[in-house]
């Protein structure tokens, strides 16, 4: 009985082992399942990244000379060099000191390797100077930098301007060829100082013919370059008061005074009229042209840019002596100025010497046969047998005169075949002549071997 429970108990916890290892199995099956899922799951999301993957191409860059950067989306390297760059369009730059900057656009494909050869062109280096240094360089109108400066520039034209504050500026347009040094002088402007008998009057002056820049108004200071100015001061808005004056600037300061007092008006007539009339200054070269007869100039004032009182005025017509007289802009009344024109009337003479012996002189008169005044009396000796030569009488007259033209010829041994000698020493013509005012009246002497005439030609 003992025996029979005993192996009912045995075969009771051999059963629950059996169903406890069982469990266990099945438990452990479980596990091992769940866990080759999750493999899986990361190999297929393993396998989708590499399929959406971008595709790539490598480029390939060697440049001559060698080092050359390269930029290439925001990336850049030193040549010779490769990267690898997704496919599409891109642009490749190559920069170099001392050389010109390539820019090229490309395209990657999948896979492909393209190389990029390229030859940097060398550019030209131009060295900048000046003095006093530390002045701003502009080259076509870009600020580049203080000199001195170096700049690598491509063959071409470029237009410099070297500038510093208180100097001149320095322009100038250079053509590159090679390397250069472009030194700038630049001169020290003067301080000038501008004031009036009036305050507060525009002030311009003149860059180019015509052209009037403004300053400011009075009293004002400005920077001028060594030289002379034309300046315009203008008083008031309405029917402005216009004035003009020479400025000369000298050394590095000048003070400049405007006198704006009101002058007379000035008229200018010439018979005949269309006469060129000019403003001269006294010990000057200074001479302005002011227009045609008839002239009136509302403010004498204008008639030269120059800030001094008196002044000549001239009058010329061709075929005309000239006319001249001394004005003064502090006078308080209207000038007038009313001239007959003279005509100038010449007689020119030539003297053709077919005979003549040898070591004669010959004398020419001129008598005013109104007045029996002789207007000159040149003489020529000559030493040779055939000598000629003329003269020029110039009778200023705006009436009708007559004059006598008289040669002699003058030697003790003169030959006997001068006939008409009026003695021994001389052989002698004459002729009279009327002179018209403006006439230019030609008249030839010939000395032949029988004969002394005076023609009219």
């Amino acid at each position: 009985m003992h025996k029979t429970k005993n192996k009912t108990d045995f075969l009771k916890y051999f059963l629950i082992l059996i169903v406890l290892l069982s469990a266990s199995f099945l438990i452990l099956a479980n596990d091992q399942l769940q866990t080759g899922s999750a493999i899986k799951t990361l190999d297929r999301s393993s396998l989708q990244k590499s399929t959406e993957t971008t595709d790539t191409g490598t480029l390939k860059v060697e440049t001559n000379p060698i080092g050359a950067s390269v930029i290439i989306n925001n990336m850049r390297k030193n040549t010779p060099a490769i990267l690898n760059l997704p496919t599409g369009n891109h642009q490749l730059k190559i920069t170099k000191t001392g050389y010109k900057e390539s820019i090229i656009n490309i395209e990657i494909k999948p896979g492909e390797i393209l190389n990029v050869n390229e030859e940097l062109t060398p550019l030209n280096l131009v060295k900048f100077s000046s003095n006093p240094t530390s002045s701003k360089l502009y080259i076509n109108g870009n600020f580049r930098g203080n000199t001195p400066f170096n700049s690598y520039l491509d063959r071409g034209t470029y237009e410099v301007l070297i500038k510093k504050d208180g100097y001149s500026d320095y322009k100038n347009t250079i053509i590159i060829n090679g390397a250069q040094n472009i030194n700038a002088e630049l001169s020290q402007l003067a301080t000038v100082k501008i004031i009036s008998s009036i305050q507060g009057v525009n002030v311009a002056i003149e860059k180019k013919p015509g052209v009037f820049e403004s300053l400011g108004k009075t009293p004002l200071t400005t920077r001028l370059k060594t030289g002379d100015y034309n300046l315009r001061l203008t008083l008031g808005n309405i029917n402005p008061s216009i004035y003009y004056y020479k400025l000369k600037v000298r050394g590095l300061s000048t003070n400049f005074n405007a006198d704006l007092r009101e002058y007379p008006d000035l008229k200018i007539n010439s018979e005949p009229s269309g006469a060129d009339v000019y403003s001269t200054v006294a010990n000057s070269r200074e001479r302005h042209f002011l227009g045609k007869t008839p002239l009136e100039i509302k403010d004498i004032s204008l008639i030269a840019p120059n800030s001094i009182n008196n002044y000549g005025i001239e009058i010329v017509k061709n075929n005309y002596l000239p006319y001249t007289k001394q004005i003064s802009i502090n006078e308080q009344t209207p000038i007038d100025i009313n001239t007959n024109l003279v005509q100038i009337t010449n007689i020119h003479v030539d003297v053709i010497n077919n005979f003549i012996p040898r070591n004669t002189t010959v004398y020419l008169y001129a008598y005013d046969i109104n007045t029996g005044n002789i207007l000159s009396n040149p003489v020529y000796s000559l030493s040779s047998g055939r000598a000629n030569w003329n003269f020029d009488y110039n009778i200023n007259s705006n009436t009708e005169r007559r004059y006598q033209l008289v040669v002699q010829y003058k030697k003790a041994d003169y030959s006997d075949r001068a006939r008409d000698a009026r003695s021994d020493n001389y052989r002698t013509v004459s002729k009279d002549i009327t002179l018209n005012p403006g006439q230019q009246m030609k008249i030839q002497v010939i000395n032949g071997v029988r004969e002394l005439v005076i023609r009219v030609i």
